[in-house]
């Protein structure tokens, strides 16, 4: 998935100004829409919600402007095809900047619960003293901002004035029950700038899926179950997050009802998904990442005994390290898609049945899959037939890993 940006007519005068350095650029909001604005268009073809708009940075020319999407927050469905940036304007009101579309639309309902932030890159006059601000109006939220800037000044005063070595090495400890641990994850900083590490105590059933999504920054995030296999009854995504090294260690999902699965729009056609047949959705998503995710000790289930055609761990244009792994009756246990390195090993388990299981290993649109051991290793751990399927590209190795992900700490 690519997300291209171009200028509107008014944004290109503005830009041009920014440049030759009499004007300054004040981003105003962002929004979704499911048009296709042209570049003489004063507003969008057809905006549908408004973004969020975090703390921006620069580095040289270069503007990141983080948005953030909310599904929740939509009226209706919709698919996703174009962002909007928005502009002061010398006199007064505001105008539509500049237009990020999408290669390819994204499917958005209320229902869901996608969390994404989309990284919007523009480029501003190098060298110059060109004022670029965001409007307060469209920040996340006041109290957001107060925190990311009150935790940054804490971080710096602590590692690099205190003599205590570069601040994000050091770890905060969360201990939280099952019951607390959706609550503790939603109520973290976006921006961690520190490790942070959730332990979560008890054995009871944990029915709220686990999502961790829209975290950016040098911190990294581990969530660790202390007691063997947390079960929850509903699914884990760990999407578009611009986080180093992300954990999830010791749960086991296993969903009761379909209907909380979530599917992705793209494994319906055959173009794409390589011939996959009956794979509405997964229980574990880890889409659009810029650094490592981690799975360790993860185990993937059905709804109900004798359901078998779902994915178990879905990787879309990530990378992606799995030990410890079970997956029971999945039809398809790893799919990796557009451009995904996945690394599956340590499986725990042996099978003696194949479990209904199609194809162990997928990976199709230029990803890579890696199975640390011969094929022989995983048709015993499996059972026959241990098959793999690659497509559009996709290669599967068998012996040592091509993608290394040191474990993070213990």
């Amino acid at each position: 998935m690519t997300l291209l940006g171009e200028y509107t007519d008014a944004g290109a005068l503005l830009a041009a100004q920014i440049q030759a350095g009499t004007a300054g650029l004040t981003i105003t909001r962002a929004a979704a829409g499911s048009g296709y604005s042209e570049a003489q268009d004063a507003a969008m073809d057809n905006e549908r919600q408004g973004l969020a708009l975090s703390a921006l940075s620069r580095d040289g020319a270069t503007l990141t402007v983080p948005v953030r999407l909310l599904s929740a927050e939509a009226g209706s469905a919709y698919i996703l095809t174009e962002i909007g940036l928005f502009a002061a304007k010398a006199g007064g009101g505001e105008l539509l900047y500049k237009i990020y579309r999408f290669d390819r639309g994204i499917s958005i309902s209320p229902d869901s619960s996608l969390n994404a932030t989309f990284y919007l890159h523009d480029t501003v006059a190098a060298g110059r003293q060109a004022a670029v601000t965001v409007s307060v109006d469209g920040l996340i939220n006041r109290a957001d901002g107060q925190e990311i800037a009150e935790t940054a000044i804490a971080a710096f005063a602590e590692g690099m004035l205190g003599g205590g070595g570069a601040w994000a090495e050091t770890e905060d400890v969360i201990t939280c029950t099952v019951a607390q641990l959706a609550a503790k994850v939603a109520g973290l900083p976006r921006h961690l700038l520190r490790n942070t590490r959730i332990n979560v105590t008890g054995t009871t059933q944990l029915n709220d899926g686990i999502s961790i999504g829209g975290f950016y920054g040098p911190g990294q995030l581990s969530i660790i179950a202390q007691s063997p296999r947390i079960l929850s009854r509903k699914w884990l995504r760990v999407d578009f997050n611009r986080l180093p090294r992300i954990v999830v260690q010791g749960f086991a999902f296993e969903e009761t009802d379909a209907g909380g699965y979530f599917s992705f729009p793209e494994m319906s056609d055959p173009a794409i998904s390589g011939g996959l047949t009956r794979v509405p959705g997964a229980l574990v998503s880890v889409r659009g990442n810029s650094g490592h995710t981690i799975l360790r000790d993860v185990n993937v289930s059905p709804f109900k005994t004798g359901v078998d055609s779902y994915m178990g761990v879905y990787v879309r244009g990530c990378t992606c390290d799995i030990s410890d792994f079970d997956a029971y009756y999945r039809r398809y246990p790893v799919v990796a898609n557009e451009g995904a390195h996945v690394v599956v090993r340590n499986i725990k388990t042996p099978r003696t049945t194949a479990n209904n299981i199609t194809n162990v290993l997928v990976s199709i649109n230029g990803s890579t899959v890696t199975w640390p051991g011969p094929k022989t290793g995983m048709t015993s751990v499996w059972g026959t037939p241990a098959n793999t399927l690659v497509n559009s590209g996709g290669k599967i190795f068998f012996g040592p890993a091509t993608v290394e992900i040191a474990p993070l700490g213990t």
